[in-house]
């Protein structure tokens, strides 16, 4: 799966119809509704199939350390923020899932999404939530999971995760020349978000690159044989991972 050997959608229709559990892309075809002529609503494209496939392989694997690094307006936050949740705690109805983005009121719409999603396929989802813990900030499952959403650099006291999933932490160009807030985010990372994270947790990272001193730069750079980095810029690059001329 790691290689993508066999195209995730075409493995998908050999396994029957549990098909749709393979990864995040698969499950994010099923659920998030189909057309007139019951084709899906929401078709990933090639690229967003190999992620998913890796990010499927890392959590079966568990502690995971995966960076994404793509362009903007590529379909990232719809499979990081929404269908790797929902595959998440499909899969683990015990997940404690700590969603983070540069806002909490952009977190927060991630979370609605996600949630009024799982509430929509109930009939097919192995988690079932929690009618007296629907925040769209806090949404738990009847199984002891729970999606919390939040800013980056918010509070996460009392909150342990096995999962932190972080989509687009830095807002706009001004805050990505600031070193003040660069040194911020890198430190909530450290210090806060990390600190949360149960035995074997996994974190997941996909962003655009403003800054060689941003977040990702100084992972890659502090720790690179902890961090696996799936590099997918908008022109393709010598060993391109999917193959592009």
């Amino acid at each position: 799966m790691t290689n993508m050997q066999m195209d995730p959608a075409l493995a998908a229709a050999l396994v029957g119809d549990q098909a749709f559990r393979l990864t995040p892309a698969t499950m994010g075809m099923r659920v998030c509704g189909t057309r007139t002529d019951g084709s899906p609503i929401w078709l990933p494209a090639k690229h967003l199939l190999y992620i998913s496939a890796r990010i499927a392989s890392a959590l079966s694997r568990g502690n995971a350390r995966l960076i994404v690094d793509m362009p903007p307006m590529h379909g990232k936050s719809w499979l990081l923020s929404i269908c790797t949740p929902i595959w998440q705690m499909d899969r683990d109805p015990q997940s404690r899932i700590l969603l983070a983005s540069y806002g909490a009121e952009l977190a927060e719409e991630f979370g609605q999404q996600a949630r009024d999603i799982i509430l929509e396929n109930q009939d097919i989802l192995r988690c079932k939530l929690r009618k007296d813990s629907l925040r769209v900030d806090r949404f738990l499952t009847s199984g002891g999971g729970a999606m919390y959403s939040v800013g980056v650099g918010g509070a996460l006291t009392g909150r342990g995760g096995n999962l932190l999933l972080i989509d687009d932490y830095i807002k706009n160009f001004e805050a990505a020349l600031s070193p003040a807030s660069r040194d911020k985010t890198y430190n909530w990372l450290v210090s806060t978000a990390l600190t949360r994270m149960e035995p074997n947790a996994s974190v997941i990272i996909i962003a655009t690159r403003w800054d060689v001193d941003d977040l990702v730069g100084r992972l890659l750079k502090l720790h690179p044989d902890v961090w696996e980095l799936i590099k997918l810029p908008a022109l393709a690059e010598a060993n391109d991972p999917l193959g592009r001329a």
